[in-house]
């Protein structure tokens, strides 16, 4: 099996064994993909809503606020 950090050899008896764990790893993966693009999606949204909010607090327009990224490139690609 390939993966994105190596390569491991295993045999067809390991394979039948492990093959649930995989399945269920993999579905996981898929899932925490999956929410990462809507929590990205959502921190941008929020980053523009909070920046008036800090400065007004804070009664200072130039207080460093955070901001998010827009690149899809950061973003984990699902692998076909």
């Amino acid at each position: 099996m390939t993966g994105l950090i190596g390569t491991i050899f295993l045999t067809d008896e390991q394979k039948r064994i492990l093959s649930p764990e995989i399945a269920a790893v993999r579905d996981l993966a898929d899932q925490t993909r999956a929410m990462m693009e809507q929590i990205h999606n959502e921190a941008i949204e929020v980053a523009a809503q909070f920046k008036p909010i800090v400065r007004n607090y804070f009664d200072d327009p130039k207080f460093p606020v955070p901001t998010v990224v827009e690149s899809k490139e950061g973003l984990a690609q699902k692998n076909p």
